[in-house]
C-alpha cells in the first residue's frame, strides 16, 4: 500500500468532486479533455468497492473535511466520506471481514490511539472507530492466513506492541527498537510477514506469519 505525503498528478475524464476549494487545470488532449489534479495529498490503494481492480483513496491536506475515491481506469471520482475529517489522516486499506471489499483505515496522525474506519457498501458509507495503544501505528496484513486482515500495533522504542487478530484475539509482542517496517508475503505461503529495517548498524529482521497467529523471527542483513 502507498502511504505518505505525495504531490500527485492524475488524469481523469471528469472533475474531482467532494473536495472543497479544489484547484484543477484542464488540459485538452486529442481524445477528450482531462482533469489534472495537482495537490499535496495522502493516498491509499485498495479494492474499496469490491471490484477486481484497485482504486485510489485520497485525503486532501487542507483539512476541508473530505475524502474522495478515484476509481480504477478512467471514470468519475466520487465522494467517499460524508463526515468531516478534522485531521490529516493517512488512509490504509483494511479488510477485517475478508469480503474482498477494502475499508479505509484512517490513521490518526497525532498518535492518540483512536482511528477511523470507513466502509463503503451498496451506496452507503459506514464510519466506525478502531482503538489501538496510544503512540502506536497500525501495520495491516493477513498474518495468520485466514483471509481477514489483522493489525499489528507498533511504536518505535521500548514501548509494548500488540497484535490484534481478526478473530478477536489480542497478543502482546515486543519489537524493541526503531525500525521502518514493511508488510508483505515474502515467502509466498499466503500469510503476510513483516520486514523490520533499521538504519545504520542495527540488526534487521523478518517476522514470518504463522497459522496460529504467532510470528517466527529470522535475522537478516540489509545493506
Amino acid at each position: 500500500w502507498l502511504r505518505g505525503t505525495y504531490t500527485t498528478y492524475s488524469d481523469y475524464d471528469l472533475d474531482v468532486v467532494g473536495v472543497a476549494d479544489q484547484r484543477a487545470a484542464t488540459e485538452p488532449t486529442d481524445a477528450a479533455p482531462r482533469t489534472r489534479i495537482a495537490r499535496t495529498v495522502k493516498v491509499g490503494v485498495g479494492r474499496w468497492t469490491g471490484t477486481a481492480s484497485a482504486g485510489v483513496f485520497v485525503v486532501a491536506s487542507n483539512l476541508d473535511g473530505s475524502g474522495f475515491l478515484l476509481p480504477a481506469g478512467r471514470g468519475q471520482a466520487r465522494t467517499f466520506i460524508d463526515v468531516p475529517l478534522t485531521k490529516r489522516y493517512a488512509p490504509v486499506a483494511f479488510d477485517p471481514d475478508g469480503d474482498g471489499r477494502d475499508s479505509v483505515l484512517l490513521v490518526d496522525p497525532d498518535g492518540g490511539g483512536t482511528h477511523q474506519v470507513v466502509s463503503y457498501g451498496a451506496g452507503d458509507v459506514e464510519v466506525s472507530t478502531l482503538v489501538g495503544p496510544a503512540g502506536a501505528g497500525p501495520l495491516v496484513g493477513d498474518f495468520d492466513g485466514d483471509g481477514r486482515d489483522d493489525v499489528l500495533w507498533y511504536a518505535p522504542g521500548p514501548s509494548a506492541d500488540r497484535l490484534d487478530l481478526a478473530s478477536g484475539l489480542q497478543r502482546r509482542v515486543s519489537v524493541g527498537g526503531r525500525y521502518r517496517p514493511v508488510v508483505g508475503d515474502f515467502d509466498g505461503d499466503g500469510r503476510d510477514d513483516v520486514a523490520w529495517y533499521a538504519s545504520g548498524g542495527a540488526a534487521d529482521y523478518v517476522w514470518f506469519g504463522g497459522a496460529s497467529g504467532w510470528f517466527t523471527s529470522v535475522r537478516v542483513s540489509v545493506s
